[in-house]
């Protein structure tokens, strides 16, 4: 009951400031079924992640290689790697 209504009140602060500051790209993944405690579920939710993913990789590539980013935030790492994958 406390993780449901801790729940609640995280999704709502969480669109509330989605709204007054909209991403570029949101990505949700499928994380239905999924428990607080379901750590042992690691495998099932990382390949959600990369399956949300997918569809909008070549954008994200595009947006790291034309935007001007603070490194800081993505890390240099990340825009090597773009810079990198044709």
């Amino acid at each position: 009951m406390i993780l449901d209504a801790f729940s609640i009140f995280h999704d709502r602060i969480a669109r509330a400031r989605l709204m007054g500051d909209p991403p570029d790209l949101l990505l949700s993944p499928d994380l239905s079924g999924i428990g607080v405690f379901d750590f042992h579920r690691a495998d099932e939710l990382i390949a959600s992640g990369e399956a949300a993913v997918e569809p909008h990789l070549a954008t994200i590539k595009r947006y790291v290689m034309g935007a001007n980013i603070n490194e800081q935030h993505i890390g240099p790492d990340c825009c090597e790697r773009a810079r990198e994958d044709p």
